[in-house]
């Protein structure tokens, strides 16, 4: 028969010839017609760079029945997806390790020898095919048994409240020690009573008379400082009690110029069961003073002086000691002083009393904006003045 086909083809050239079309492979001519067989594709050793899609839904149920079937073995070189079954009539492999299915799994563990151990219970079915449930059953006691410490966070999610030392959330029959800060909710209670604490202090102690309680609070610690402070006045005091037997000192040293100033002033009277010692003393317009001067010479000496526009009248009773023992001289003796307002000062002696004769002689004039008064004693012995001055206000 003569060669009915073009030569020197390309591959992939078609060719027909009545109702049957050719497909040039490179080594030969294969119908590709509808009648074309799976077989005459495969002569030329046939491959597809696209997806081949068997569209027959038939099912396998043995190795010779299906929508493709292999009579050898399938290399594939992806993934394979299965939407059913695999049934498998010998030992497969993964990355070289067998896969263990139920029919091989007696060859690796024997169902006689798979028991529960500390904590584990194992449970097996009693249908045709084994199937063995595995699980923990350990307990608080057993875990810490084997270890009771742990680095991990623990949560007690249980939100029981305690009402006693057998009940809440978290029971301890002994004592629990922490090494960090202990925080609390709700209140410490120790031997059935509440504890104490900053934040319920405030309100266990109450401010009484003349207490005041305040807080103070850090916030980079938490912790809160009590201030306890005593707000008493003189009044609050006195009103409670108003005597004492102790000593009132007074250290202020606001001279008195007048009833209402000075270190003390008494609106009322004032009643001294005892001595009473002064600088001086003003009762209304009068001051009453008194000063002790050591005298060794025979010169005239200033023994008191006072501001001429300050007094205007003034009386002394002066005692002169000289010596000591019985042999020891005195003298006591009055004076009246006045001055007027040109300052001329009108002096008088009187009563005059002398254990041997006068000691001296007082004279006094104004120098100044001063009246004062000298001695001038008739020998230069020691002789000791105690002048006690009453005045009078201008």
């Amino acid at each position: 028969m003569a060669n009915i086909f073009p030569t020197n083809p390309a591959v992939g050239d078609t060719f027909t010839v009545g109702t049957t079309t050719y497909k040039w492979t490179g080594a030969a001519w294969i119908k590709i017609s509808t009648t074309a067989q799976l077989e005459n594709l495969t002569l030329a050793n046939l491959t597809a760079t696209s997806s081949v899609i068997i569209t027959s839904s038939t099912n396998a149920i043995s190795t010779n029945s299906g929508a493709f079937q292999v009579v050898g073995g399938a290399g594939i070189g992806r993934d394979l997806w299965v939407g059913g079954k695999i049934v498998v009539n010998n030992t497969s492999t993964v990355n070289g390790a067998e896969i263990l299915t139920t029919a091989t799994l007696d060859n690796y563990v024997k169902p006689t020898l798979i028991v529960g151990g500390t904590d584990t219970a194992v449970s097996s079915s009693t249908g045709a095919v084994n199937v063995f449930t595995v699980w923990n059953t350990g307990t608080l006691q057993s875990v810490t048994d084997r270890g009771y410490t742990t680095t991990n966070q623990l949560v007690i999610l249980n939100n029981t409240s305690a009402t006693g030392i057998t009940s809440g959330a978290l029971i301890v029959a002994g004592g629990i020690a922490a090494g960090g800060d202990l925080w609390l909710g709700g209140t410490i209670y120790s031997a059935g009573v509440p504890v104490i604490t900053t934040s319920t202090l405030i309100e266990s102690i109450t401010a009484g008379d003349d207490i005041r309680i305040t807080t103070t609070s850090t916030i980079t610690t938490g912790t809160v400082g009590l201030i306890v402070s005593n707000t008493s006045t003189l009044q609050t005091v006195t009103t409670r009690g108003s005597t004492t037997t102790n000593m009132v000192h007074f250290a202020n040293t606001t001279e008195s110029t007048s009833s209402s100033t000075g270190a003390v002033i008494i609106s009322g009277g004032l009643g001294v069961a005892g001595r009473v010692n002064s600088e001086s003393l003003q009762i209304a317009d009068t001051v009453i003073d008194s000063v002790q001067i050591l005298v060794n010479t025979d010169n005239t000496v200033v023994v008191d002086e006072y501001d001429i526009d300050e007094y205007r009248t003034s009386k002394y009773l002066i005692q002169i000691s000289d010596g000591t023992g019985i042999t020891a001289e005195f003298e006591t003796i009055e004076l009246l002083l006045l001055v007027d307002n040109a300052g001329n000062v009108y002096a008088t002696e009187y009563a005059i009393l002398t254990s041997n004769g006068d000691l001296g002689e007082f004279q006094a004039d104004v120098i100044g904006d001063k009246v004062r008064l000298y001695f001038t004693a008739y020998q230069p012995s020691d002789k000791v003045l105690k002048i006690f001055r009453t005045t009078m206000r201008v």
